[in-house]
């Protein structure tokens, strides 16, 4: 099944997002889309497991050359390649080595945090502050930053990071 063609967007404010690494795995995985399924990308330090779903926008690109990440915020685990409904309540902005072991460059690869539509207990979540609990200034390594209303199906107001685009549209 080929997993990258399905569609960013759903409708107006609702997009896809491709769950890779579910909540409580121990392992990431990641699409490839040349095989059509997932793989093992690498295991997690011992004692260490996702505590949200992971996965991808899929027909996006973000600048690190992949599709846009994302974080799915429910208290529950789905499976690998399950395709989620989801609504954008912030961006987490992230800066990491354009390659693996190299961090003489730098580049940004932010997440969006997501609320999948069918979550029945997390669906009053509109603020990406609060259901994180996070408080007071930014850390050092990432950046949270709340969307504003008219601006949630894209990744960030001031154009951190590309919006979703359909399969069809070319990359800047």
């Amino acid at each position: 099944m080929n997993l990258a063609a399905i569609p960013a967007f759903a409708s107006d404010d609702i997009f896809h997002v491709i769950v890779e690494a579910p909540r409580g795995s121990t392992l990431k995985l990641k699409y490839e889309p040349h095989w059509e399924a997932m793989s093992v990308s690498r295991p997690l330090p011992a004692g260490v497991t996702f505590p949200f779903d992971w996965g991808f926008v899929p027909a996006t690109e973000a600048s690190d050359g992949d599709p846009l990440d994302a974080m799915l915020l429910w208290d529950v685990p789905s499976f690998p390649g399950v395709v989620v409904p989801c609504r954008a309540i912030g961006v987490l902005q992230v800066e990491q080595n354009r390659r693996k072991d190299d961090p003489s460059e730098r580049i940004r690869n932010d997440r969006v945090l997501s609320i999948p539509v069918e979550a029945r207990r997390e669906q009053s979540l509109t603020d990406a502050l609060a259901c994180l609990g996070v408080s007071g200034r930014n850390s050092r390594h990432s950046q949270l930053r709340q969307l504003p209303s008219k601006a949630r199906t894209s990744a960030s107001s001031d154009g951190a990071t590309r919006s979703p685009r359909s399969p069809s549209s070319t990359t800047a």
